[in-house]
């Protein structure tokens, strides 16, 4: 899909402005307050400080905290907040408003009066998820199957990517933070888009608000965003940072990792110290109104990080020049036209779950070379897969399944291994194309099952095998994105015996859905839909629930543009 031209914000301007004067300041009333769900933050383990491509952190914050934005006429924030797990956040570490001694690099951006005044936050009190118009925003109008009275229906592809990115968010929003937190400051967003927000603290008013950080950090996954991203040791991205913000021409959200756990913050300043030792001073949305530090010691080449303190230990990430576990993410990347994230020559294969404990996925082309997990590693052996691990709010020791690009033409068959679980858990696994998706879900993975799946170049076929020893009641979608009209194609299967395959396939042009159970051992109801989606807005749909037969097959006729 090409890119298009972004929408920009009622107000928005580029680039030329000034730091924000606080919100909520004047004859609005008190601050008020809410209880909200904290978060902490993690990658996927085995593969530190590489290549991360997305990230999403729970605040390390107390479940109970004082909701304001922007630090408007409210309380203090006591010196230590514990999580649900044991961790205090300490008090501003970085002494005092700023810091130590004199600063030799400074955007002017300030905690106080610049970051939020609430912190990070998993789910969205007020539902403020990405949504049509978000997708619009970014990608432009051809993700909108019909545009009707301003509203943007999506396209199945955009549909399913939308449900897939709320999933992924709803652990933790803090890339989100910081970049709507940047654009605010530098006037890449208009204030007044949202101060009648700001007054209302979050409460029932918020919503505007919370879609804005769902974008923002939704924009992490384009390619355009992922690309300008800087990599390097830590005297890399130091000097790289100074001299962006030296510039007064950019600013950055940076990522700093440990092991199996992510964040991402906002950096400021830089503050020269003894020793070689410089500190970054960084808005840490996980922990509002202060100003904390991230530690680069030049003379090392290392960084680290004091998070707080988990069981009365304080607990600390580094890393150095051999991990690179620090990345910067320029602002400047995310304003503007977006392209698709999946271009038109790659497919990406996603898994998603409902718990910390998932399976894995192990993808073999036609010549036995495989990517993802072999032996609890992962093995890249397809020339030109990438392995994109997500950075996702995670229990410890449970770590996020990484997203899988795949070149176009590539056909791969898919294995879901549940070696790993301890207890049955549901999956859901996407194949997701320039023009298609394809989902497979309700799979209730058992201790023990692996799982095949199929699905055709373009998208239009699927084929399901369940595990031998496991019966199963699998949900498949497929949406095909075509000229004249879009097509989302569903089956909801009965329970199928052990070991039986069953296929779906689309073909919109001679109007037929058909379900294949030749490979089914058993007898059951199926229900069966086809939604069209034609540029008027007015949907077509067609359901039906046949009886399939074992060992038969089924067909579902539709005519293209009428009921």
């Amino acid at each position: 899909m090409p890119a298009h031209a972004r929408r920009e914000p009622v107000g928005a301007r580029i680039g030329g402005a000034k730091p924000l004067a606080p919100f909520g300041v004047g004859a609005h009333g008190p601050a008020r307050f809410r209880k909200r769900r904290s978060s902490s933050c993690r990658v996927s383990a085995g593969t530190k400080g590489k290549g991360w491509d997305t990230i999403c952190c729970r605040a390390a914050c107390a479940l109970t905290v004082a909701l304001t934005l922007f630090a408007a006429g409210c309380g203090s924030v006591s010196p230590k907040k514990r999580t649900a797990h044991g961790l205090h956040v300490a008090g501003s570490q970085a002494g005092g408003s700023l810091g130590h001694g004199r600063l030799v690099v400074d955007s002017h951006f300030r905690p106080a009066r610049d970051g939020f005044g609430f912190e990070n936050y998993t789910d969205p009190p007020d539902r403020g998820e990405l949504g049509p118009a978000q997708m619009e925003d970014m990608f432009g109008k051809t993700v909108c199957s019909a545009i009707v009275a301003a509203v943007c229906t999506p396209t199945p592809e955009a549909e399913q990517w939308i449900k897939q990115e709320n999933k992924f968010m709803n652990e933790g929003h803090c890339f989100g933070f910081s970049l709507t937190s940047l654009m605010l400051f530098q006037g890449l967003l208009s204030r007044s888009t949202f101060e009648d927000v700001a007054t209302t603290v979050l409460l029932k008013d918020s919503q505007q608000l919370e879609q804005r950080i769902a974008e923002s950090w939704a924009l992490q996954d384009s390619s355009q965003v992922r690309k300008a991203t800087i990599k390097g040791s830590p005297n890399d991205i130091l000097d790289r940072l100074s001299a962006g913000l030296r510039s007064g021409s950019e600013t950055y959200t940076l990522a700093i990792y440990e092991g199996g756990e992510g964040h991402a913050v906002t950096p400021f300043a830089v503050e020269p110290r003894s020793g070689g030792v410089s500190a970054v001073l960084i808005y840490d949305n996980n922990a509002p109104r202060q100003t904390r530090a991230v530690i680069f010691n030049r003379r090392r080449n290392t960084w680290s990080y004091e998070l707080g303190e988990e069981n009365g230990k304080k607990v600390i990430w580094s890393g150095d020049a051999i991990s690179e576990s620090t990345e910067l993410f320029p602002t400047s990347a995310a304003v503007g036209p977006q392209p698709w994230p999946i271009s038109g020559s790659s497919q990406e294969i996603a898994l998603s779950s409902g718990a910390t404990d998932h399976g894995h996925l192990l993808l073999t082309d036609a010549r036995g070379r495989r990517t993802g997990f072999v032996g609890g590693h992962v093995v890249n052996e397809i020339p030109g897969a990438r392995v994109l691990p997500r950075l996702l709010a995670q229990e410890l020791g449970h770590p996020p399944e990484p997203r899988y690009v795949i070149p176009a033409g590539v056909e791969v068959s898919i294995s879901l291994d549940g070696a790993n679980l301890r207890q049955p858990e549901s999956e859901a696994m996407t194949v997701r194309g320039p023009t298609y998706d394809a989902v497979v879900g309700r799979i209730v993975l058992q201790p023990g099952e692996q799982d095949h799946i199929h699905v055709a170049q373009g998208g239009t076929s699927v084929t399901y095998h369940a595990g031998a020893s496991f019966s199963q009641a699998p949900h498949i979608e497929i949406g095909l994105n075509r000229s004249a009209r879009d097509y989302k194609f569903s089956m909801s299967a009965p329970t199928l015996a052990r070991g039986s395959a069953i296929s779906m396939s689309a073909q919109p042009t001679s109007g037929e859905l058909t379900v294949n159970a030749t490979d089914v051992k058993s007898t059951g109801a199926y229900s069966l839909g086809v939604i069209q989606l034609p540029p008027s807005g007015r949907k077509i749909v067609t359901n039906r629930t046949v009886q399939i037969p074992s060992g038969s097959l089924q067909r579902l006729h539709f005519t293209p543009g009428r009921r």
